[in-house]
C-alpha cells in the first residue's frame, strides 16, 4: 500500500489513535447501498463528541469533502459516495 493510500486509511479526528474512524469504511458502505441513515448513524457513533463539538462535523464534512475530490479520477463510484456522505452530514438535522 503506497503512503497516500495508507494516509487515506487513518484520517484524525481525534488526538487518541484508537479513536479516529476510518472514513473510507462509510464510503463505501455507501457505494454498497448500505442506508444513508444508517452510515450516518455509523459515523456519528465514532467521532468522539460528534454533537457536542461543532467542530467534530465540520472536519467530517471537510474529510469527506477531501476524499471525494482525491477518489474521483481513481474510483469515480467511492467519491459519488463521499460526495453523498459530505451532503448527508451537511444536511444532517440537528436538535
Amino acid at each position: 500500500m503506497g503512503e497516500a493510500q495508507h494516509k487515506l486509511l487513518y484520517l484524525p479526528t481525534s488526538r487518541n489513535i484508537c479513536q479516529r474512524p476510518v472514513y473510507p469504511v462509510y464510503v463505501l458502505e455507501l457505494a454498497n447501498n448500505v442506508d444513508g441513515g444508517e452510515v450516518l448513524a455509523h459515523l456519528t457513533l465514532n467521532i468522539a463528541n460528534y454533537y457536542g463539538d461543532m467542530t467534530q462535523r465540520d472536519l467530517a464534512v471537510e474529510l469527506a469533502d477531501y476524499l471525494a475530490r482525491h477518489l474521483e479520477g481513481l474510483r469515480p463510484d467511492e467519491a459519488s459516495a463521499a460526495r453523498v456522505l459530505r451532503e448527508l452530514v451537511k444536511n444532517q438535522r440537528l436538535g
